[in-house]
């Protein structure tokens, strides 16, 4: 194996264990379960008002700090992720402070049904992540965690 092979898997070894190293035990998410395909799509336009066109879904949950819950919805194009984030954040504009920068990314943050809700374009996909906990501090670092790393 060539030295830069070698290099490589070492800096990918070195990164898995900064991730898995960079929330405290007690902030640590495990995943606890996950639900994907036709059901995943049927339970993510049930809680979904209007026509909403998703190629395919996935819903995980994780336990924490608190439970915490992703919604990724797959859709036809970033165009299009970009435009439901954008009508979901004028329906539900009453309801969120200000967006919220992480990186270059930006998200809606929510309150509602006592937690705190994110939701956002990454590339072809919605995403919906809600807190059970309600610390920022916490949230932040669980999507860094979650989509950054």
């Amino acid at each position: 194996m060539s030295l830069t092979k070698k290099l490589a898997i070492l800096a990918v070894i070195l990164g898995i264990l900064f991730v898995l190293t960079n929330l405290k035990s007690d902030e640590e998410l495990k995943l606890v379960n996950s639900i994907e395909g036709e059901k995943a799509v049927e339970l993510i336009k049930r809680i979904h008002e209007g026509e909403f066109e998703i190629v395919s879904g996935r819903i995980l949950e994780y336990e924490g700090k608190g439970k915490v819950r992703v919604w990724i919805a797959e859709v036809e194009s970033e165009a299009l992720a970009e435009k439901y984030v954008e009508e979901m954040a004028s329906k539900v504009s009453k309801y969120f402070s200000k967006p919220v920068y992480l990186e270059n990314l930006k998200a809606y943050r929510v309150y509602g049904m006592g937690r705190v809700h994110y939701f956002f374009s990454a590339n072809s996909s919605v995403v919906w992540v809600e807190f059970e906990n309600r610390d920022e501090k916490y949230h932040f670092e669980v999507l860094k965690k979650l989509f950054f790393s």
